[in-house]
This record gives structure tokens, sequence and C-alpha cells, in this order.
């Protein structure tokens, strides 16, 4: 039996993410993510991954897609200052990237599942969602129609 156990619990996923403590037409705290935090334009994402879940990391390979967003898209993890450092070099990702504790996720932006993604339309969450791969991202991007590769 062949099982696509990825496809058989993404509804779940979804709907872990859906119940985060921001929902749809929630002003996005931003400030929340550090004084040092900023972004460019009036629709971004923030990506929240944990560095000990094997599906964020396996997603930090993807985010290459995204590169073109360059300060329309903040990834936070839960890594240390280093750890961050290490793997923005060598991905050499142009977006920003913020740590935080793992347990503020949930405590600051009521995070109960990573990959955890927010669009943000003019300072407003517009959309959760839980992406998992490269094609997930591309379709949590491009919901409203922006192209997701230049």
């Amino acid at each position: 039996m062949n099982t696509n156990f990825r496809a058989l619990f993404k509804t779940r996923r979804e709907q872990a993410a859906s119940e985060s403590a921001l929902q749809p037409g929630d002003a996005f705290p931003l400030a929340k993510l550090g004084p040092s935090v900023s972004v460019a334009g009036d629709r971004y994402m923030v990506l929240f991954i944990s560095l000990s879940c094997r599906d964020c990391v396996e997603l930090l390979t993807h985010l290459y897609i995204l590169r073109h967003l360059n300060r329309r898209l903040v990834l936070v993890t839960d890594g240390t200052a280093e750890e961050n450092h290490v793997f923005t070099e060598h991905f050499q990702f142009p977006f920003e990237v913020a740590g935080l504790p793992y347990s503020a996720f949930h405590d600051r932006f009521g995070i109960a599942v990573t990959p955890c993604a927010f669009l943000v339309e003019h300072h407003v969450v517009s959309r959760i969602g839980s992406p998992h791969t490269k094609a997930e991202l591309i379709e949590f991007w491009s919901e409203k129609g922006e192209a997701a590769s230049p």
C-alpha cells in the first residue's frame, strides 16, 4: 500500500494553522518580531518555521522560489542568531530572517503548528496556511493573482 501521508494530513495542518490566535481580518503585529524587522510594500508574507521540524528544515531549500519577494517576506525561526546567519548565507536569502524562541510563536502569535504562514495586506492578515512544499509556497503567495516567480 502506497499512502501519501503529506496529502492525508494536509487538511489537518491547514486546520491547525487556521486555529492561530490571529485570524484573517486581524492586524498583524509586526512589531512583536522585534524592532529591526521591517517589510517593503503593502503585501507581504511572514513564515514561521522551527529548526527542530523536519518539514520546516526541508522547506528552507525551497524558499529560493520566493527570493524575488526580497523584503516582502519575513522568515521567522526558533534558531539562534548564528544558526540563522549560517543558513541565510548558505541559501543567499535576500529577505529578512528573524529569530524568536519557539515559545514566542504561540505566546505572541498564537501559532499551534509549524510551518505557519501569514499573508498580510495593508497590515491586515488576509490568509493563514501551513505550506510544506514548493508548490504550496507558490500557491500560498499567488492566491490573489501575483506570480510567485519574477
